[in-house]
């Protein structure tokens, strides 16, 4: 089953805020949020985390990388919810570190509220995204106790970046992986999500591939679930990384090592003719200009 909206996969495991930019709830004795979207949807996050738990708040918020649509409602939640735990990658808090990180992440979240029109009855969250605290560095192989015998595995998944830590329950068979293994739109088209390192990219996908998934969480838009479903997911995403990648050497080899002139080709294929919700067109070209750069360097263009 391909999901497309927001709800319950399965017992206690729930998609909340947009299913485009979603934050995922896991119900466990010490309730567990993955990722935090964008600063301007924390107030939906927290109406339908609510919704969900009562009076009862979030113990842990788990954040895959260090993106600004990723951690953008974190500074939110972490004051609606006293006493949140934020947590991720050593290599993610240096990144929030950087003032030249904060002040990217601060500009792309303020230009979200301007595109989202469509929710103008939601109440958003028009302040500022600030740097936040992080409680809890994670790394490759630890695990974390929700309890009733519920762990999360953390798991380095670089690729499409340095940061990048996936989130298995094995107990609930659900991985939460961002863009580790791409993003999936409806229609069946895969963006391949590589923006560091082709070849870790693929091993990251490859490792999320020996895991026993039922339930699979990308980053954006579609939830997958089911065994079959997500192993068809799975071999689709690196069929259609080498498929990419293949496209932009020839295109790059076509225009004389232009990258900018292949950026703007494989726009035009990809990006451009989707309909429905997709990427900002900002970030889309920060990721597509990455990933070009990346392959041209590795073929010595």
């Amino acid at each position: 089953m391909i999901v497309s909206t927001s709800g319950t996969l399965a017992p206690g495991v729930h998609v909340l805020g947009p299913a485009w930019i979603p934050t995922v709830l896991i119900d466990a004795p010490r309730p567990a949020l993955f990722d935090a979207g964008f600063s301007a949807t924390g107030p939906i996050y927290q109406r339908e985390i609510t919704a969900v738990l009562g009076q009862r708040h979030p113990e842990y918020l788990f954040i895959t990388h260090s993106h600004f649509d990723h951690c953008g409602a974190a500074p939110y939640l972490k004051k609606a919810f006293p006493g949140l735990k934020a947590a991720a990658a050593a290599r993610a808090v240096e990144v929030w570190r950087k003032p030249s990180a904060q002040k990217l992440i601060a500009e792309l979240n303020a230009m979200v509220i301007q595109e989202m029109g469509h929710l103008t009855d939601e109440s958003l969250n028009l302040e500022p995204w600030t740097p936040f605290d992080v409680e809890l560095v994670v790394d490759d192989g630890q695990t974390i106790d929700l309890g009733d015998g519920l762990e999360v595995l953390c798991l380095a998944t670089p690729g499409h970046t340095r940061d990048c830590i996936s989130y298995y329950l094995p107990q609930r068979k659900a991985l939460m992986c961002s863009e580790a293994a791409g993003i999936a739109y409806q229609g069946g088209q895969i963006f391949a999500e590589f923006l560091v390192d082709f070849d870790q990219y693929i091993a990251s996908i490859q490792r999320i591939r020996q895991l026993d998934i039922e339930i699979f969480c990308q980053g954006h838009g579609l939830f997958f679930v089911g065994r079959d479903e997500v192993r068809r997911r799975l071999d689709a995403a690196v069929d259609t990384a080498h498929a990419f990648r293949d496209q932009v050497l020839g295109l790059l080899r076509q225009e004389g090592g232009d990258q900018a002139r292949v950026v703007e080709l494989v726009k035009q294929r990809e990006y451009d003719p989707l309909t429905g919700p997709k990427q900002e067109e900002l970030p889309y070209l920060l990721n597509l200009r990455a990933k070009v750069a990346c392959l041209a360097k590795a073929a010595g263009f």
